[in-house]
């Protein structure tokens, strides 16, 4: 054979070449003697090693999810089992409910929505908030949205009497479980809010932070919130506010214009007012221990008399008004419209 090959090339040597040149590799290697078995061998090795490889791989995997994820998955929750029965947890589901908030940054957030007003300005016999904006009452809009949030609960505060109707209207096709009603409304604002903080402070764990908004302003969002929650864990105080547009005078008894203040430094302040709420229950406490408590129209206002704290302001746009007289009401008609198609970006 190998005879025949070199004869055949002795004959034909360019054409033998170019044959030789264009076959497999493993052709060239036959000319040689014992060229196929050599072939076949080779071959056979090499599926052999990517087999082993491939093998290796398995096992090196399986290695590491064996000895590297499981054990340490396991000695992750082992530990924050034994930090449970440490702090006395009653059930192993309340050990891990705890473990949760924990990696939440430990902080228990809580709203109070306040609902307890009688609308004395607008008119009318229904209160401003209950009445209807778009395909549900002016409430509605805020619980919805802070159902939604990052809060853990929704404290209500309703006045006696109006318990029957925010559970039928607002509560029962409005909320995600985590709202539940406070029926003791005072007569003024700041009553509605000791109110509320009194009833958390009974609370077994009481709020590390408490976010006060009023029922009256239908157009909150979740960024608000967000921002709001963020100013509030690093300064202890955060308010919403939006840039004054128009030029203010501060005039005296009589009506004259005794100050001009620079417009740079003036803000309309808005709802929600978020706080520490040890600072805050301890300013409405002070306040309403006096005999004659002083007139005062926000939370901002408390917080700072009676615990110098500071309270950050986070700047929003003019969207979030309150809802005070009729024409209010017709203007947030007018915005619920560009209100709903922008509410996934403003949220």
């Amino acid at each position: 054979m190998i005879d025949q090959r070199k004869a055949e090339q002795k004959k034909h040597p360019k054409a033998f070449s170019h044959r030789i040149k264009n076959q497999a590799p493993e052709i060239k290697h036959r000319v040689s003697p014992g060229g196929r078995s050599q072939i076949i061998n080779h071959q056979e090795d090499r599926e052999k090693t990517k087999k082993k490889r491939y093998s290796g791989q398995q096992e090196k995997l399986t290695h590491g999810l064996q000895y590297s994820i499981f054990p340490r998955l396991f000695l992750r929750l082992f530990d924050d089992l034994i930090r449970c029965l440490l702090w006395g947890a009653e059930t192993v589901a309340g050990c891990y409910n705890t473990v949760a908030m924990e990696k939440q940054e430990g902080k228990l957030h809580i709203g109070l929505l306040l609902a307890g007003g009688k609308g004395t300005r607008f008119g009318g016999v229904l209160p401003k908030q209950y009445l209807p904006l778009g395909d549900k009452p002016v409430l509605a809009h805020s619980l919805l949205t802070m159902e939604q949030s990052f809060l853990d609960e929704i404290l209500l505060i309703c006045a006696a009497g109006d318990e029957e109707w925010c559970r039928k209207h607002i509560l029962s096709p409005y909320s995600g479980g985590k709202s539940r009603l406070l029926p003791l409304g005072g007569k003024e604002r700041y009553a509605s809010v000791l109110n509320g903080l009194n009833s958390l402070a009974q609370m077994e764990v009481p709020p590390d932070y408490v976010y006060i908004q009023d029922g009256a302003r239908p157009f909150l969002s979740l960024s608000l919130l967000e921002n709001l929650r963020d100013a509030v864990l690093q300064y202890g105080g955060a308010v919403a506010a939006t840039p004054s547009t128009d030029t203010i005078k501060v005039a005296d008894g009589e009506g004259f214009v005794r100050e001009n203040p620079a417009r740079s430094t003036l803000f309309a302040v808005q709802t929600p007012q978020a706080f520490r709420f040890q600072g805050i229950l301890e300013a409405y406490r002070r306040m309403s221990a006096e005999a004659c408590p002083p007139a005062v129209t926000d939370d901002v206002e408390v917080y700072q008399r009676y615990t110098g704290a500071e309270v950050k302001l986070v700047v929003t746009d003019q969207v979030n008004i309150k809802i005070t007289t009729p024409l209010d009401l017709t203007l947030a008609e007018l915005l619920l419209d560009r209100y709903a198609e922008g509410n996934s970006s403003m949220k």
